[in-house]
């Protein structure tokens, strides 16, 4: 069910204070129009641990936003849909987010966007970031990503496996998507180039009672270096199971399935190379990053204690900036209504933009396809994240 984050108390607030102030050339908050937002999320299902407190934290931005202001003038308003990774669920709300709740962008949390990939087209609403889609934010030129996108993925494993000194390399990746799948030849083909080769490669499943057997063929291959394309949870009990059979090779890990229970974990607290596609969530120097923190503190704080607190809290945070910085390019007045047309021109305004040093360099090319082929960089040894080769990004393609 779509739910709405409740900002009545401080609309009320701005209403009072320009009924008292009625030569204020300022619009009221009652003739503002608010900007209708939608984040769908596959925060129930197989995807679920890796996107523990994305809702509050998209919301978080959101009550922060509007606490400053809103942008131009505009408040913000979300609508929430859990889609339980189901694609009919997941079609369904995201149609009433468009014609029911009137939404201007839509920010993609879910394993399963496909299913409404065409009718978000259709309606002419653009998706802005979330961290979680797939290959469409690199294919799609109505999808617009925070950070980067699939097809370094498949890249940016590889090259890590080949920075950590991995003379051969194994693949667990996950067998609900069949994207999963299909980079497999590519990143054969890549770590056969880059001389660290691919001698095991094997599907695992969220719900499997254990990953031992996998573990045992992949110690067996001799491989250095272990690449897991999975949900947190089960990267963890992968990577765990690999531990106990004696296997600790070094673990390549994207930045989706990276938290800070990863601390505690045997195998990836002393042996993890992560890749991030937006910046790390472990950096608290960056100004955005302290913007954040100080916004989850206070209006979602066990955000931050979780032991699920990870990088797509910050995929989360980067999209919402995202958006901001889109609508502001685009120079909305307070006066009018924030338009689907009007985000998207923002966003084609926005040239090699990092939004603060919070995501890889952002262009948006009208009528072309937007891929990020750049990243960071997070390292977990002896149970503390760092940023081994600093908060420069690595690009590949």
């Amino acid at each position: 069910m779509v739910r709405k984050v409740s900002l009545w108390v401080s609309m009320l607030s701005l209403f009072v204070v320009s009924f008292l102030l009625p030569g204020s050339t300022r619009a009221s908050a009652s003739t503002v129009s608010p900007i209708n937002l939608g984040l769908i999320c596959s925060c129930s299902g197989a995807y679920a641990s890796s996107l523990v407190g994305d809702e509050a934290t998209y919301k978080a931005w959101a009550s922060d936003t509007n606490a400053a202001g809103g942008i131009n003038g505009h408040k913000v308003d979300v609508f929430f849909s859990d889609d339980a990774t189901n694609p009919a669920v997941s079609r369904n709300e995201v149609e009433t987010m468009i014609t029911a709740d009137h939404v201007v962008a839509i920010t993609d949390d879910s394993g399963v966007d496909t299913a409404w990939e065409a009718f978000a087209n259709q309606h002419n609403v653009p998706v802005v970031g979330g961290g979680l889609g797939g290959a469409i934010f690199n294919t799609d030129p109505d999808w617009f990503p925070e950070g980067q996108t699939a097809n370094a993925l498949e890249a940016s494993v590889v090259v890590a496996a080949k920075k950590a000194g991995a003379k051969s390399t194994a693949f667990f990746y996950c067998a609900e998507t069949p994207g999963c799948a299909e980079g497999v030849p590519y990143i054969r083909t890549l770590a056969t180039t880059l001389k660290t080769p691919l001698v095991y490669t094997t599907q695992i499943a969220y719900g499997a009672p254990n990953y031992v057997a996998q573990c045992l063929a992949a110690k067996q291959s001799g491989a250095q270096a272990l690449i897991v394309v999975e949900a947190a949870l089960v990267v963890q009990h992968a990577v765990g199971d690999c531990a106990k059979q004696g296997y600790t090779p070094i673990d390549v890990v994207d930045g989706s399935a990276v938290a800070l229970s990863d601390t505690s974990t045997p195998g990836l607290r002393d042996n993890l190379l992560a890749i991030q596609s937006d910046i790390p969530f472990s950096v608290k120097a960056n100004p955005g990053m302290k913007a954040m923190r100080v916004a989850l503190h206070k209006y979602a704080p066990s955000v931050l204690t979780s032991p699920s607190f990870g990088e797509t809290i910050v995929f989360q945070w980067v999209s919402g900036q995202l958006l901001a910085a889109a609508i502001k390019a685009a120079h909305v007045k307070s006066s009018e209504a924030v338009t689907s047309a009007e985000i998207k021109t923002g966003l084609y305004s926005l040239h090699g933009d990092t939004l603060g040093g919070m995501a890889p360099p952002l262009t948006f090319k009208k009528g072309a396809a937007h891929p990020v082929n750049c990243w960071f960089w997070m390292r977990l040894k002896g149970g503390v994240f760092t940023t081994p080769y600093g908060l420069k990004t690595t690009c590949y393609g």
